[in-house]
């Protein structure tokens, strides 16, 4: 009897040991394939400038990509041999920063291409299934409601945009239905051209609490900017931007997207490509976030009245994942 004990003893000891073996060679084998998929890859920046801007957009990539920037490439430091250089390079995706970069890489069909700091990209990446990314664009009524929640005293609110950009065109109705139910009676100030912005501003005439501007090239003229900004000073209106440069000419408030947390929502579907192995379905990505500024000297200047809950701050944060 105990001879019988003993041999189902060691069978059972045996048993034991190869189910453990199977055991850790399983989580061995889980492990290995974990490891694999979070291996680092390679990308390669090219830069539309060597803005410093694009340095925090960078810096956000990186932290989110789980991947190794082999090399930064600056547009208006490299010529044409880039293309060439970018295949050499091998890397397992490009990453376009500004829309110059989006642009000139538009001849890449066989590389993933994720792309940012572009507001309008719909006109480059239309047929383009190789290139996804995330625009610097932020709802216009999400804006139009936040300057009705901080400046409580605005209720007429002149807007300049170009019909010509997408984004503005197909949304415009979005807003007016907007400002409508916020109290808000807006006059539009369409402009084409530098000329027709100059008219567009002049015949706000000064009837207006304060003057909108949505993001256009135009807009990065300094000479226009100083156009607006002496309207401002001579009608004391204020003036509401989408860039921080801005900010220090004059302007009361900024929405804009930081350049970081574009660049951090741009690594995650990095990695989200690397690992899943294919690319999510909307090439156009919004911001996740916005940030405000507020120039509380200028506004002080144009005896703005600010809401009770937004005196003491002269930045805040929006997570635009939210309804307003």
């Amino acid at each position: 009897m105990n001879a019988i004990l003993t041999i189902i003893a060691k069978r059972r000891k045996k048993s034991v040991v190869l189910v453990s073996l199977t055991m850790t060679m399983l989580i061995m084998l889980l492990f290995a394939r974990r490891v694999h998929s979070f291996e680092r890859y390679d990308v390669v920046v090219v830069e539309s400038s060597a803005f410093k801007t694009y340095e925090d957009v960078i810096a956000g990539f990186k932290s989110s990509c789980n991947c190794n920037v082999k090399k930064i490439i600056p547009l208006d430091l490299y010529g044409k041999q880039t293309i060439d250089e970018i295949y050499d390079l091998k890397p397992r995706i490009v990453f376009a920063i500004g829309e110059k970069a989006l642009k000139y890489l538009s001849s890449i069909n066989d590389l993933p291409i994720i792309y940012t700091m572009v507001h309008d990209p719909k006109p480059l990446v239309d047929d383009k299934k190789n290139v996804i990314g995330v625009t610097t664009h932020i709802p216009f009524e999400k804006q139009l409601s936040t300057i009705a929640k901080i400046f409580t005293s605005v209720k007429r609110l002149g807007v300049m945009y170009n019909p010509k950009d997408s984004i503005g065109t197909a949304t415009m109705n979005g807003v007016l239905s907007r400002a409508s139910s916020l109290g808000i009676t807006l006059t539009e100030g369409k402009f084409h051209n530098s000329r027709d912005l100059i008219s567009a501003v002049d015949k706000m005439d000064g009837n207006i609490d304060a003057l909108w501007l949505i993001p256009d090239a135009l807009m990065t003229s300094p000479e226009l900017i100083e156009y607006i900004m002496l309207y401002s000073i001579k009608y004391n209106v204020p003036v509401f931007s989408f860039t921080d440069k801005h900010l220090d000419l004059g302007a009361s408030l900024v929405i804009t997207t930081a350049p970081a947390d574009v660049g951090i929502q741009a690594g995650e579907l990095a990695s989200i490509m690397v690992r899943s192995g294919s690319q999510p379905d909307n090439l156009i990505n919004e911001s996740n976030y916005a940030t405000v500024m507020i120039n509380k000297i200028v506004v002080a200047k144009m005896s703005l009245v600010i809401a009770e809950s937004f005196k003491n701050r002269d930045t805040l944060k929006l997570d635009l994942t939210k309804r307003n």
